[in-house]
């Protein structure tokens, strides 16, 4: 998968919708106290994005991020944990529809790149479980 610059990703565009900055704000938000770089930290956010304007997503897109922070801005407490916002992030960033290891090829990779943004072991734990706590949320 080739990653967009992050000139790309904030005029890029999911249907005829251009890419909201809030996203890239709450990005930055969720990954200051991480160690990595900032390029480590770009990089992540053009993969999660990149993965989300794919043009086969037509229901976990970037809107689909948009309604999850929506969603956990109205119904989490202010001090929730980071790892919930990582697990919106990166749950659905692996999405082929014909498989069903979906969630667990996402929880693998948020954990590849929390752990290279540097992440403690804890948030890296929680996110991989909050993602794998996903799968058959259909039935």
């Amino acid at each position: 998968m080739q990653l967009m610059t992050l000139d790309d990703i904030i005029s890029c565009s999911s249907g005829s919708m251009p890419l909201p900055p809030t996203l890239h704000d709450r990005w930055s938000g969720d990954v200051a106290a991480l160690s990595g770089s900032d390029a480590a930290k770009a990089s992540a956010f053009a993969e999660i994005i990149a993965a989300h304007t794919q043009p086969l997503r037509r229901y976990h897109g970037v809107r689909h991020l948009e309604a999850l922070f929506a969603h956990l801005d109205e119904h989490a407490p202010v001090d929730a944990p980071v790892a919930l916002h990582f697990a919106v992030w990166w749950h659905d960033v692996v999405y082929e529809p014909h498989t069903s290891d979906n969630e667990s090829r996402s929880a693998e990779l948020a954990r590849k790149r929390l752990n290279e943004l540097g992440a403690p072991p804890p948030v890296l734990a929680s996110t991989v479980a909050l993602i794998l706590a996903t799968q058959n949320h259909w039935q």
